[in-house]
């Protein structure tokens, strides 16, 4: 298995790399520069940064994938290379396109590690960005120049699948992008700040790509909104189809969300109905997604799980009722001759499935305090049995706090 992605940009220093200097900020040598793209990248400081990200988070996937996905992210290079070389040097053509290509790699990689943290622009202007409810974020803006200056916040709140940052204003809404390891900020920012008082007359746009020099701590992984816990963490859980009972009931989530083992592609897609985002992965003609129902008062995690099977006769729905605990592993104490504690971790831990949903079934879920509803079975599709519906309890006790 390949190694995670974000793991192989933590180890390339990608994630945290800082804002090089402008004069060297493209990915190659100027003086060997030769097309009007490649010349327009050298003369532009913005391009030219974005143009190294590209380099580096390009770099390290292709370390990481192998097989078809990595021959999948080479072909989608080379047609991104010629979409950009054929844009116009006197448009902002170019610029759009490094900033749509770093978006895509930001979604389908999972490269973007977290908006937490301090990401700066060519002209010197950062973003220190700061989680205030896990949903909520404050963006404070800070600069300075030799005739301008630039001090504010702004208020942001994350979209529900974590790919953007929507900051308000009497002008309309502006929506901050993941582009690679940092952001894309599009010029409606400027209008905002202006409206603000944040910036003089004479300061650069806030707009453009911002590259990240600094990340905050990694926040907890989590299953309504990213970052999400990995889906085939939840799938080593799952009971399979042809066996009963629990055999996996708790995983070090500390160590394994970003380990060798628990790695690979996964997607994440918005609910139509408005519930929280679905987390899907595929291995080979089988697929297994979970969707975030609610949590107890008790603190249990209640989560829908689908598998599907692999001749794609059935798909088969439960839900699981989980748990976050911490603890802590040990280590040896060779001079004291003994055994001792080890570093904090924190646990994911299943307290069971309700095998309550038949294959194909629809229908409405929800949480409230500690009881769980389950609605009539609403698919049109065949083999769609008649399930339990109605509210179930389930009292843990205090067992989520442990």
């Amino acid at each position: 298995m390949q190694r995670s992605v974000l793991a192989v940009m933590a180890a390339t220093g990608i994630a945290a790399m800082a804002a090089p200097e402008t004069s060297e900020a493209q990915s190659f040598d100027c003086a060997k520069a030769a097309t009007a793209i490649e010349k327009q990248i050298c003369n532009d400081p913005n391009l030219g940064l974005m143009d190294s990200e590209l380099g580096s988070v390009y770099g390290a996937l292709r370390s990481s994938l192998a097989g078809e996905s990595q021959a999948e992210l080479r072909a989608s290079e080379r047609a991104w290379v010629q979409e950009r070389n054929a844009c116009d040097p006197q448009s902002d053509c170019a610029t759009q396109a490094y900033a749509q290509r770093l978006h895509a790699l930001s979604k389908k990689y999972g490269v973007f590690t977290g908006w937490s943290g301090t990401f700066q622009s060519w002209a010197d202007v950062q973003f220190s960005i700061t989680d205030t409810d896990g949903s909520s974020y404050e963006i404070a803006v800070s600069g300075a120049g030799q005739n301008w200056q630039c001090s504010g916040t702004f208020a942001a709140s994350q979209s529900a699948d974590g790919s953007t940052l929507t900051v308000s204003g009497d002008s309309g809404d502006v929506a901050i992008e993941t582009a690679g390891t940092g952001l894309w900020v599009p010029a409606g920012i400027d209008a905002i700040a202006e409206s603000k008082g944040f910036c003089g007359a004479s300061a650069p746009s806030l707009s453009g790509f911002y590259v990240r020099s600094s990340s905050a701590d990694t926040p907890d992984a989590r299953f309504d909104r990213a970052p999400f816990v990995h889906p085939q963490i939840i799938r080593e859980f799952a009971t399979g189809l042809s066996d009963t009972g629990d055999q996996v009931v708790a995983i070090n989530l500390t160590d394994s969300q970003s380990s060798n083992r628990f790695a690979g592609e996964f997607t994440v897609a918005p609910d139509l109905k408005g519930g929280a985002p679905i987390v899907t992965m595929s291995d080979g003609d089988e697929q297994f997604s979970y969707q975030f129902i609610g949590a107890m008062e008790n603190g249990i995690q209640v989560i829908k799980t689908t598998q599907s099977s692999s001749d794609g006769t059935g798909v088969f729905p439960t839900l699981m009722l989980l748990s976050f605990r911490q603890d802590h592993g040990i280590t040896v104490n060779s001079a004291a001759s003994e055994i001792a504690q080890g570093a904090a971790r924190r646990l994911l831990f299943k307290h069971g499935e309700l095998l309550v949903l038949s294959d194909r079934w629809q229908g409405e879920l929800k949480v409230d305090g500690n009881r769980i509803f389950i609605g009539a079975n609403e698919s049109p599709l065949p083999n769609s049995g008649d399930d339990f519906s109605g509210w179930l309890t389930y009292d843990a006790g205090d067992t989520a706090a442990q």
